[in-house]
């Protein structure tokens, strides 16, 4: 009865009557500050909550603990693919190709370094660097004449040089003595005979050959065909048949056949047959039941109590959730016999003070605060560039680089005279601008050379002022005198005939600075406005 009920209404989650339930992040309390989540975790330097990461130092999203130091340049002939921070250890291949070699030339390309080579060039057969080399027959001197080579020999019947013989009828160019044929071959290579006179020209069709190529039936039948198999006979071959074997009843190359539930196809995703049906709330096949929020196997619709029962046969009662039962710890107590927590948070503790809240007792704590990360209590913690000490002076960074010429930290670059950012050995020179003809887009330096074609001529109508070269499209297309063609302007002429742009719809007082200004009294004020909207939205055709 209301008169005797502590509450007339509803106990939220929270035991409050009528309250607004568990609304905050961690249910009836809000996250701490400082915190990032209801179990008191912070975020580390990686803005992970709870994380484990103690430093950061440069940003790059990496904790300092798990840093690879190498060298990140990919075209650096040392590149480690592994490095998270750059510690200025890159080399480039010399003339050798020797990482981080020193030799600066090797202009012969024979692997000996120039400085060290005795020869940077080509040694000639005489042993001669760069020499003519053995350019005479002989070497260093012509054949003897009457001779065809250098040891005294001359030619034979067959224009050996040296050789040994003595006739050659048929000048053929194969001595008598060893000559198959001395006389003429036909046109099939025999000796003195008449030539074709075969089906194929000079043999017959080879046997199990389809024509005189020499080509063969494939497994299709075609001669000369390409097609080497036909597993399934089915006249198509295999290389572009889309199915070897044969199409089931589903239409499958090879497949099973209508063996799913569906036939052809398996019962859908999210369908419990074949008939589009899904389970209801009670995984009844079909059912109509649409909700089952406490998950009894009794229909929403139909149960006594959505949800559970609790210790005291309420539905979605408390039940006995307190310390004390149906009854909560009174308050100041941190149990039922009236216990206190301590400043360790324990019930009924003797720790009188935490000051720094460590779960360490004051009184048995080394460091009544924190320590910081180079582990002196309430110190300033790794403050500095390189931690618990700053950059050493002239250096850059904590690892002795400098700053380069265009400011990059253990950079290479040793100039940039123009201060563009590009180190004078990378500069590319061409035209810069992406509006000209001859637009480089791997220029960095702007030589003077950009092409702006269009036209040239100011008297033409199409006259381009940001043009340097006349590309011939010059327009000129005013018959008569050009000036200003607008009725409504201050400037208008009768006698013009064509719109040169030159209009004026409100006078410019004499020697004004202020052109916006339009009575001329110093001030742009009301009356120009007035001016102004007494022209807007006139046509202007």
């Amino acid at each position: 009865c209301d008169d005797v009920d502590d509450c007339v209404g509803q106990l939220d989650d929270c035991g409050i009557c009528n309250g607004p339930g568990a609304i905050y992040d961690c249910g009836c309390a809000d996250i701490p500050a400082g915190n990032c989540d209801c179990d008191g975790n912070q975020l580390d330097a990686l803005g992970n909550c709870g994380g484990d990461c103690a430093g950061d130092i440069d940003g790059d999203g990496i904790c300092d603990s798990e840093e690879i130091p190498g060298c990140t340049n990919e075209t650096a002939c040392n590149y480690n693919a592994d490095a998270t921070d750059e510690d200025g250890s890159c080399l480039t291949n010399d003339a050798l190709e020797n990482c981080g070699g020193d030799c600066s030339a090797d202009a012969d390309a024979d692997g000996i370094c120039d400085d060290v080579d005795d020869c940077v060039g080509q040694l000639d057969d005489c042993g001669i660097c760069n020499g003519p080399g053995a350019i005479y027959e002989c070497g260093c001197s012509d054949i003897p004449a009457e001779d065809c080579d250098c040891d005294g020999n001359q030619l034979d019947a067959i224009g050996i040089c040296g050789g040994g013989c003595t006739i050659d009828v048929d000048a053929d160019g194969i001595c008598d003595d060893v000559d198959f044929c001395v006389g003429q071959f036909d046109d099939c290579g025999v000796c003195n005979c008449p030539g074709e006179v075969y089906d194929c020209g000079c043999i017959d069709v080879a046997p199990n050959a389809c024509d005189c190529d020499g080509n063969e039936l494939d497994v299709l039948g075609v001669c000369g065909g390409g097609c080497t198999a036909d597993a399934d006979a089915d006249g198509i071959c295999d290389d572009v048949d889309d199915c070897i074997g044969q199409l089931d009843d589903c239409g499958v190359c090879n497949g099973s056949g209508a063996l799913y539930d569906c036939g052809c196809v398996d019962i859908p995703e999210g369908d419990c047959d074949c008939n589009g049906n899904q389970l209801d709330a009670l995984g009844n096949c079909g059912g109509d039941c649409t909700a089952d929020a406490d998950a009894d196997g009794i229909c929403d619709n139909v149960d006594d109590c959505v949800g559970q029962l609790d210790d005291c046969g309420i539905c979605n009662g408390p039940g006995a959730i307190y310390d004390c039962g149906c009854e909560s710890i009174p308050a100041g107590d941190c149990d039922c016999d009236g216990n206190q927590l301590d400043a360790l948070g324990n019930c009924g503790g003797d720790c009188a003070a935490d000051a720094d809240e460590d779960g360490i007792c004051d009184d048995a704590d080394d460091c009544v605060g924190q320590l910081d990360d180079c582990g002196v209590c309430n110190g300033p913690g790794a403050i500095y560039d390189c931690g618990c000490a700053d950059i050493p002076a002239g250096d850059c960074d904590c690892d002795g680089n400098q700053i380069d010429a265009l400011g990059n930290c253990g950079g290479v670059c040793t100039a940039d005279t123009d201060g563009d950012g590009v180190c004078d050995s990378d500069e590319v020179f061409g035209c810069d601008d992406p509006l000209a003809s001859n637009y480089n887009s791997n220029a960095t330096e702007d030589d003077g050379t950009c092409v702006y074609l269009g036209c040239t001529d100011s008297d033409a109508d199409n006259y381009d002022p940001t043009a340097n070269v006349n590309d011939d499209s010059c327009e000129y297309l005013c018959v008569g005198l050009a000036g200003c063609t607008y009725p409504t302007a201050i400037n208008f002429s009768d006698d013009a005939v064509c719109e040169n742009g030159s209009c004026v719809f409100f006078e410019v007082p004499p020697n004004s600075e202020c052109p916006f200004d339009t009575d001329g009294n110093g001030i742009i004020g009301a009356a120009d406005l007035i001016v102004f909207l007494s022209m807007f939205e006139n046509a202007c055709e």
